[in-house]
């Protein structure tokens, strides 16, 4: 069991590098295929672990500087899952296609913190 979680988590790290500099439109490729997946549906494995990475490594980062700064960012509900979040950032860029140029973190940050407000 240990191993497989060793595993699992190499396959996230090198996914989230060789993410790295995307844009909405890298990122919405291959979301596509992490819900594909997430849906029982064949989807190419590197793709769905490049979002899974991306977006697991963007909620990580939240999280610290939320804790680090005690800043208004991103304020997660108890329990939110990777799952869910990704589902949330494809309605963000399918919602607002002008920009999907950009560069992914800035597009997954601004998607979770539109859907995760601090009070």
């Amino acid at each position: 069991m240990k191993y497989l979680q060793v595993v699992l988590s190499l396959f996230l790290l090198v996914a989230a590098a060789a993410s790295y500099g995307q844009t909405g439109d890298n990122l919405q490729k291959n979301c596509r295929a992490a819900l594909a997946l997430s849906n029982g549906q064949a989807a190419n494995l590197y793709d769905a672990g490049i979002c899974t990475g991306t977006v697991k490594g963007a909620m990580d980062m939240a999280a610290s500087y939320k804790k680090a700064a005690d800043a208004n960012m991103i304020c997660f509900p108890e329990g939110v899952t990777t799952g869910q979040n990704i589902k949330i950032v494809m309605e963000y860029l399918k919602n607002h296609p002008q920009e999907l140029q950009k560069r992914q973190g800035s597009l997954i940050y601004v998607a979770l913190r539109d859907a995760f407000p601090c009070r």
